[in-house]
């Protein structure tokens, strides 16, 4: 059984998402853009991937934004995933996020 992933595996990551989430309890909520909510298909994956209003259903709630960059934290442990987001087309999103 694989160990559950931690801060620690990613040591230089932590101060800067811990500096994100300060700054995010100042400014209020990060929100994702209302077009990409719904459900989306990706290739290789069998579940279908939800977007909501601040949740990316297999990355976490989203807790900072700034443009296409945004910091979610794992809603079952401790762990932030920073992902980039482009819009290609209304149908088409390209992600790429940290490990």
């Amino acid at each position: 059984m694989k160990a559950p992933r931690t801060c620690r595996d990613s040591r230089w990551l932590c101060p800067l998402l811990i500096l994100g989430l300060l700054v995010t309890s100042i400014n209020g909520v990060c929100e994702l853009p209302n077009q990409w909510r719904g459900g989306w298909f990706q290739s290789g994956v069998r579940d279908i991937i939800s977007i909501t209003r601040t949740e990316f259903s297999s990355k976490g709630v989203c807790v900072r934004s700034s443009g296409e960059k945004f910091l979610f934290k794992d809603k079952n442990d401790v762990c932030f995933r920073c992902v980039v987001i482009s819009e290609k087309h209304p149908n088409i999103l390209q992600y790429k996020e940290s490990k």
